[in-house]
């Protein structure tokens, strides 16, 4: 949940994902390059932000589905095992992992988010307990507030000192953060469950119902309803607020309504919505990105949505293969956020990328013979790109740069950007398809793939066998030399026993009376 500053991408387009071990509905944050978020897995991972490689990951003993909060090289966050964490954030560039700093072990488990107000934490567990605990892992107070489920973060305001929450039994409280008295607490009833943490703005909290199906603007000075809108269908979004207009998410649609009850009547009416937009929606839990004039937003459909801010009409889409309950964040002009189906996605305009054409002389060949592989780089614009990294995978046989089969690690385009290398197959008994893998990389380029396929038939030797079999016919000549000399010198053995044999026997019956 979020108003970012920044230009946004214009377009989804998929630039990385990374699967982890389980579904991901915490919600990414940044540091120094990398990009820090929980699966059910059990996991904290840090990402490259650029390419969605894997810098690090921390093992936690169950899911992490709360968003983590990095302040001065340190992240905090909490995990379904009801342990709360500090671990320290390596140097960007160096290498090293994330490292416990403290825990402290909590009532029940950690679903919010946690708050950061004077040194220290505020967070909530879902066995109905407020902590402050300071920022070396000591608990300043605790206060058991419902024996219900808290699913929702704490709302800190700050410069008052005080934190807003609700259970998912209607039941809102407002706390002291200095010493963890309730000043106020008040119930919705049965029907309303506050799942959503609720955003604020000058005196007033906002947030959904839940099951009520309504909308709501509360005074936090004394929990009075100033005024309620009837949405008619159940929502769990956390709002976002832009001016004079709230956005959120419901069952079904993304709304915008304004800010105020222009007409003091106590309640927003449908004629007033600003815009509803289709979602498809059924359990209305992802919360709106707003930035650049666009909202994003994620549905039970498998898709994030991007909006027009101020029409709502649907400027584009993207699917994933899961649920998408994880909020979007904004950064580089890139999009990321996390789905059901295990998958952390970045997404965006995709850089200008390589473009490469690989071909070999000869499809079909014997596997005595060699062929020679002309390949070409270019920009999309057909530009020949100098310098450009080609790497090789074979199934069989190897790579050359010259016809004498002289090998090397690196293998560049020159100015025209091209390059021509050696494929040098290997015997086989029968006709095989060989598949050559081909990757292109430069800096500041989208990196091109492309593989070729080559027929080899049987041929009377490789390329460079002849020493090889020259050599293993000295070996066979040498091997049934030994076996012919072992077996001549075991029947002289034999022989020389027998005889032995023969002349005791004799010996004993001339000696016998």
């Amino acid at each position: 949940m979020a108003v970012e500053e920044g230009e946004v991408p214009g377009i989804g387009e998929l630039i990385w994902y990374y699967q982890t071990g389980d579904q991901v509905l915490s919600s990414p944050v940044f540091h120094e390059g990398s990009l820090l978020i929980g699966s059910d897995d059990g996991d904290l991972y840090c990402m490259d932000q650029d390419t969605g490689e894997l810098l690090w990951k921390y093992k936690t003993g169950s899911s992490i589905q709360a968003t983590p909060l990095v302040k001065e090289d340190r992240a905090y966050f909490g995990s379904f095992d009801r342990n709360f964490y500090c671990i320290s954030l390596p140097p960007a560039g160096s290498g090293g992992t994330g490292t416990l700093v403290w825990n402290i072990t909590l009532h029940g488990q950690v679903i919010s988010s946690c708050h950061w107000y004077d040194d220290g934490l505020i967070i909530a567990d879902n066995w109905g307990y407020l902590y402050s605990i300071d920022d070396e892992g000591g608990l300043r107070w605790e206060i058991a507030l419902t024996e219900m489920d808290i699913w929702g973060s704490p709302l800190v305001i700050e410069d008052k000192g005080r934190a807003i929450i609700g259970d998912v039994d209607g039941n809102l409280w407002l706390v002291d953060l200095d010493n963890g008295d309730v000043v106020w607490d008040r119930s919705f009833g049965v029907d309303t469950e506050f799942y959503s943490s609720g955003t604020y703005r000058d005196g007033l909290y906002y947030i959904p119902g839940g099951m009520d199906e309504k909308f709501y603007a509360i005074r936090v000075l004394d929990g009075e309803v100033i005024w309620s809108f009837d949405i008619g269908i159940a929502s769990y979004s956390t709002p976002v607020i832009s001016d004079d207009r709230i956005y959120f998410g419901s069952y079904g649609f993304l709304w915008c309504i304004p800010l105020n009850d222009t007409d003091g009547d106590g309640n927003i009416s449908m004629d007033e919505v600003l815009f509803q937009s289709s979602i498809n929606d059924y359990q209305g839990g992802s919360s709106p990105l707003l930035a650049g004039g666009e909202v994003f937003i994620g549905s039970d459909d498998w898709h994030l949505y991007c909006f027009d801010s101020d029409t709502g009409e649907e400027l584009w889409t993207f699917k994933t293969g899961g649920y998408v309950y994880s909020s979007p964040a904004l950064h580089d002009e890139r999009i990321y956020f996390g789905s059901s189906d295990r998958s952390i996605y970045c997404i965006g305009k995709r850089p200008p990328g390589l473009v490469m054409n690989a071909r070999p002389d000869i499809r079909e060949m014997t596997s005595d013979n060699m062929t020679a592989i002309r390949i070409k780089v270019t920009d999309e614009e057909g530009n020949p790109i100098d310098g450009a990294r080609i790497t090789f995978t074979s199934s069989a046989g190897f790579i050359a740069f010259d016809s004498e089969g002289n090998t090397r690690v690196d293998h560049m385009t020159d100015a025209s950007g091209e390059l021509i290398v050696f494929y040098f197959p290997v015997q086989v008994s029968s006709r095989s398809t060989i598949d050559i893998g081909i990757n292109a990389q430069r800096e500041g380029l989208r990196e091109a793939s492309s593989f070729v396929q080559i027929i080899v038939e049987p041929g009377e030797k490789g390329p460079f066998s002849q020493d090889e079999n020259a050599m293993d016919t000295s070996k066979r000549v040498i091997l049934t030399a030994i076996i012919i000399s072992f077996i001549f010198l075991n029947l002289i053995l034999l022989s020389v026993s027998m005889i032995w044999s023969m002349r005791n026997r004799n010996e004993e019956k001339e000696a016998s009376p």
